[in-house]
C-alpha cells in the first residue's frame, strides 16, 4: 500500500498547516506528482537493471547505484543510499509515531502526549524485535497478514464506513 498509507498520516498533521485554503490544491498535485516520479522510477529501473532482474529485486535502487562508477571518485553510491534509506526510515517512523501519540491522545483525551510517545517507542522496539527476523519473514508478514487484517480495514473499509456515517449525520441534521 505504499505510499499511500502515509496520507492517513498526513491528515493527522492538517490541522497545523497555516495557510489551509492551499490544502487541496497541494494534496491533488503532490498525488499525481508522486505517481509521476514512481513510473519514472519503474521505467529507469527496468531500463538499467532489466526487467526480470528488476522486478526480482526488493531494492532495485541500490542495485542500480552499485553499477554507477564514474572515474576513480564517484563509485559506491550504494552507500550513500543505503545511509539515506536509514535516515529517511528514522524520520518515517518518528513522524508515524508523533501521528499515532497525537491521535491516541485525542481519541482518549490524554494531555501528555510526550508519554504516549515513550510508551509507543518502547512498544515499537519490541515489536520489531520480535516480529520478524529478517527481510524475508518481514515481507511474508506484509503480504499475508497486514494486506489482509491491518491494510483493507484501514485504507478501505474504516473511510467507507467514515464517509457514511458522516452522510447519514449530513442528512439526519436536516
Amino acid at each position: 500500500m505504499f505510499p499511500y498509507g502515509e496520507y492517513i498520516t498526513m491528515t493527522m498533521l492538517y490541522p497545523f498547516l497555516i495557510q489551509r485554503t492551499k490544502l487541496k490544491k497541494i494534496v491533488i498535485s503532490t498525488v499525481i506528482l508522486e505517481v509521476i516520479f514512481l513510473i519514472l522510477n519503474s521505467i529507469l529501473f527496468i531500463v538499467t537493471l532489466g526487467y526480470e532482474f528488476a522486478i526480482s529485486t526488493d531494492y532495485p535502487l541500490l542495485e542500480a547505484l552499485r553499477l554507477v562508477h564514474i572515474g576513480d571518485f564517484l563509485n559506491r553510491l550504494d552507500t550513500i543510499f543505503v545511509i539515506i534509506l536509514t535516515l529517511g526510515g528514522f524520520f518515517k517512523i518518528s513522524i508515524l509515531m508523533y501521528a499515532s501519540a497525537l491521535g491516541i491522545s485525542q481519541m482518549f483525551k490524554f494531555k501528555n502526549w510526550g508519554l504516549l510517545c515513550i510508551i509507543l517507542g518502547v512498544f515499537i522496539i519490541i515489536t520489531s524485535l520480535i516480529m520478524a527476523r529478517n527481510n524475508p519473514e518481514h515481507l511474508n508478514i506484509g503480504w499475508n497478514f497486514m494486506v489482509i487484517y491491518i491494510s483493507i480495514p484501514l485504507y478501505i473499509i474504516i473511510p467507507l464506513l467514515s464517509l457514511i456515517i458522516y452522510h447519514v449525520k449530513g442528512l439526519i441534521k436536516k
